[in-house]
C-alpha cells in the first residue's frame, strides 16, 4: 500500500494548491479527486507538515492508497485501526464514497467496525456511537481510488495571501498587530505604516512589524513611519487620541483598503462610528477583523469614556509627523 498525502482545499483552487505543493516539494505527483487533492511523494510526512501552514487548506491527511474493492478496503480500514487505536480508546469508522459502486459507505463502515472491534477486544478498545465521542476516527475516502487516513490534522484555513488585494494597517500596538494577522489569514496582502510616540514605542512596534512579515513569509511591506505628538492628558484620553491619529494616517496613505483594530469590546461605540465615518468620507474601504471579538480586559478602554467624548473632539494639538521610511533598518537592529 502506497502512503500519500490528502489535502482538502477551502478557499484555494485545486490548480493553485498543486502549484504551491510543487514549489514546497518538487517532483510531487498530484491527483485531483472529488473534493480533495492527492499528492504522491517520497517524503509524505515532510509534505503534510508543510501543507498544514498553507492558507486555503482546511484539512491535511497522511493516508494509505488501497484498492477500492469492498474486501480490500474493509481490510485496510481494520488494519489501520489496529495500528493507531490504543488500549481503552473508543474508535469510529467513517467512509466517504463519491463514486457509484456496488456497495455503500454504510456497508463498509458496518463491516469494518465489526472486524476491528473483534481485533481490539483484547485491549479494551470499543466502537463509539459517533465521531465526536470517539478517541480515534478512521476515515476512508473512496473516489477514483480509495484512501484510508492514518493521521489527519486541521490546516491553516483562511485564504491565500493577496487573494483579497492589498490593504494598509497602521501599527500602534498588540491589538493592531492582531487585526493585521487576521487580515493576512483572510487573504489580504498587508502593507504597514508604523506609528509611535517615543523611542521605546518605536522599537516595540518594529518587533510587531517583524512578526507580521514572518506571517507573510516575506519582507515587511512598509508604507512609512510616523511620530504621534499628543497633548499631556490622562492615559485613557491619550489612547483614543492615538487611535484618531491612526485614522488620520490611514486617510493620508495611498491604499484604498484599510484594516482598523477597533472592537466593541475595547472601544466606545461613538468613537468607532466617528472614525469609520471619517474613513468612509475619505473614500476608504474599511475592514475591522476584531469588531466583535471578546478581547482581554487589559486591552479595553475604561467603561466611562463617554465623559471624554467632548474633550477628544475639542483637542486641537494632535500632530502626525511623517518621517523617513527606515523600518527595514529598525527591524534589522531588533
Amino acid at each position: 500500500m502506497q502512503t500519500v498525502v490528502l489535502a482538502h482545499p477551502s478557499s484555494i483552487s485545486e490548480s493553485e494548491l498543486v502549484k504551491t505543493v510543487r514549489k514546497l516539494v518538487p517532483r510531487t505527483r498530484a491527483i485531483v479527486e472529488d473534493g480533495f487533492v492527492v499528492f504522491e511523494t517520497q517524503t509524505p510526512v515532510e509534505l503534510a507538515s508543510k501543507l498544514e501552514s498553507v492558507a486555503g487548506v482546511k484539512q491535511v491527511s497522511i493516508a494509505r492508497k488501497v484498492p477500492g474493492r469492498f474486501k480490500e478496503l474493509a481490510f485496510a480500514i481494520s488494519e489501520t485501526g489496529r495500528t493507531i487505536v490504543l488500549p481503552g480508546e473508543r474508535f469510529f469508522v467513517k467512509v466517504v464514497v463519491s463514486e457509484k459502486l456496488d456497495f455503500t459507505a454504510r456497508d463498509v463502515e458496518f463491516y469494518s467496525t465489526g472486524t476491528l472491534a473483534a481485533k481490539l477486544s483484547s485491549i479494551g478498545a470499543r466502537p463509539a456511537r459517533d465521531e465526536h465521542e470517539s478517541d480515534k476516527a478512521i476515515t476512508a475516502y473512496v473516489a477514483k481510488s480509495a484512501y484510508v487516513c492514518i493521521k489527519t490534522v486541521q490546516g491553516a484555513g483562511g485564504a491565500p495571501l493577496g487573494s483579497r488585494g492589498k490593504a494598509c494597517c497602521v501599527i500602534t500596538g498588540i491589538q493592531s498587530e492582531q487585526a493585521c494577522h487576521l487580515a493576512i489569514k483572510s487573504g489580504f496582502d498587508i502593507h504597514i505604516f508604523l506609528l509611535y510616540t517615543g523611542e521605546d514605542d518605536l522599537l516595540q512596534n518594529a518587533k510587531l512589524a517583524e512578526k507580521i512579515s514572518k506571517a507573510k513569509n516575506r519582507t515587511t511591506d512598509t508604507l512609512g513611519i510616523g511620530r504621534a505628538v499628543l497633548p499631556k492628558t490622562d492615559s485613557a484620553t491619550r489612547e483614543l487620541l492615538m487611535e484618531k491619529l491612526v485614522v488620520q494616517a490611514a486617510i493620508s496613505l495611498p491604499e484604498k483598503k484599510v484594516i482598523v483594530p477597533f472592537s466593541l469590546a475595547t472601544h466606545p461605540q461613538w468613537f468607532i462610528e466617528s472614525c469609520l465615518a471619517a474613513l468612509h468620507q475619505a473614500g476608504k474601504t474599511v475592514y475591522a477583523p476584531l469588531m466583535f471579538a471578546e478581547l482581554a480586559k487589559k486591552y479595553a478602554f475604561s467603561e466611562n469614556l463617554q465623559k471624554y467624548k467632548a474633550t477628544i473632539k475639542d483637542v486641537k494639538s494632535l500632530k502626525l509627523e511623517i518621517g523617513p521610511n527606515y523600518l527595514y533598518d529598525i527591524v534589522d537592529s531588533v
